[in-house]
């Protein structure tokens, strides 16, 4: 008798690609303009530009590049503060310190995920210059709050929609509420070209200054739309461009977006149904339901009780050919942090105790129907 085959893997992510993007690339490579700003670029940001009602989009080589270009934008200077969550990517700290300032960490709600605009009242100084709200997971933040700062208090509100191309906010685009608005197109995001993001701008004057920042501090841009008749070198800048290449993947990637988040809201409400009665006896943490606030789904999570228990049901799910993940390490709390920031663990305890709890379950367009039963089963044994 033959040994019982093991089922093949849950995997957590896989990226979905067509024909129709490879036929795409080939016709970029056929033209023989295959760099950054050519005509596939500019038609995907005309695209984003009109998803997000009209803010000026550039592409870039990554969500990192379009956070980096928006804090040199603002010209920060010794001294200036951005607050932001800690419970975020590296990325977002690294742009603010590239750029001359320092950031100040902030707790995030513990039912959200999101910053929490309570706590980022407290931490508000005269050397505020940006808050950096993160719509983690595709679900949008507390903007009205956000914005409502901004306004009273001067500072630019940079929005974080790394995970949250598509959705929603009381009907407007996430990434194109604040100032700035950041878009991540990495293989592990929702829509994916391999490796890219892109900036949107509302003020003029920022555009312009973004621009020169993009094409490596020359006014490139100009030129090649004919305003001026040669460019100079007219501050510090990089090369900040995404080639036609990945935007042609990009432009196919993002063609048919609601289509691919109604899918991936259609798995994250079956693990949230089907897991509640674990969140009821306590043993989970189940994120707030899906509510008229369209989230884009990009992650669906839940926070293991006891938290020392989190490795355990990790190591529990690998068993089960079940991929999963933690997700971000607190930024307070890494090395570089501690060391050149001055800050500590215990800092923020609501963040301490997320990132040690917290389990991404699979959530691609790849994924089917029996793969997240499995998963729930598998969750289920698991945490017991």
């Amino acid at each position: 008798m033959s040994a019982r085959r093991k089922p093949r893997p849950v995997r957590f992510h896989r990226s979905l690609h067509s024909r129709e993007e490879a036929e795409a690339v080939a016709r970029v490579l056929r033209s023989g303009r295959t760099g950054g700003g050519g005509k596939v670029s500019r038609r995907v940001e005309s695209v984003i530009r009109r998803w997000t009602g009209g803010a000026r989009v550039l592409l870039t080589p990554s969500g990192s590049a379009a956070l980096e270009m928006a804090f040199q934008a603002l010209r920060l200077r010794p001294g200036d503060e951005v607050i932001l969550p800690s419970f975020a990517f590296v990325s977002a700290a690294n742009a603010i310190l590239r750029a001359g300032g320092r950031p100040v960490f902030a707790e995030v709600e513990e039912e959200s995920l999101n910053l929490s605009p309570d706590d980022v009242r407290r931490r508000l100084s005269a050397r505020t210059r940006a808050v950096l709200p993160v719509h983690y997971g595709g679900r949008p933040c507390r903007m009205d709050e956000f914005l409502a700062m901004g306004r009273q208090k001067g500072v630019a509100i940079v929005e974080d929609a790394a995970h949250a191309y598509g959705g929603r906010w009381q009907g407007k685009p996430l990434g194109g509420i604040g100032d700035f608005g950041v878009y991540s197109f990495h293989e592990t995001k929702s829509f994916s070209c391999g490796e890219g993001g892109a900036l949107t701008i509302r003020s003029k004057k920022l555009v312009q200054r973004a621009e020169v920042i993009q094409e490596k501090g020359t006014d490139r841009t100009k030129f090649l739309r004919g305003d001026v008749g040669q460019y100079v070198w007219r501050e510090v800048g990089s090369s900040y461009l995404l080639g036609d290449v990945l935007a042609a993947i990009l432009e196919i990637q993002i063609r048919d977006v609601q289509p691919q988040i109604a899918r991936r809201r259609r798995w994250w409400q079956m693990y949230r149904d089907e897991l509640l009665p674990l969140a009821e006896s306590g043993r989970i943490v189940l994120p707030l339901p899906l509510d008229e606030d369209r989230s884009a789904c990009h992650i669906f999570h839940l926070q293991v009780r006891p938290v020392r228990d989190r490795n355990r049901v990790l190591r529990a799910l690998s068993r089960a050919g079940i991929e999963s993940s933690f997700h971000f390490v607190p930024l307070h709390s890494s090395p570089f942090g501690r060391r050149v920031l001055g800050t500590r663990r215990g800092d923020l305890p609501i963040t301490e105790r997320v990132a040690r709890s917290l389990i991404r379950l699979p959530l691609h367009p790849l994924l089917r129907e029996s793969e997240v039963k499995r998963t729930i089963r598998a969750v289920r044994k698991a945490v017991g």
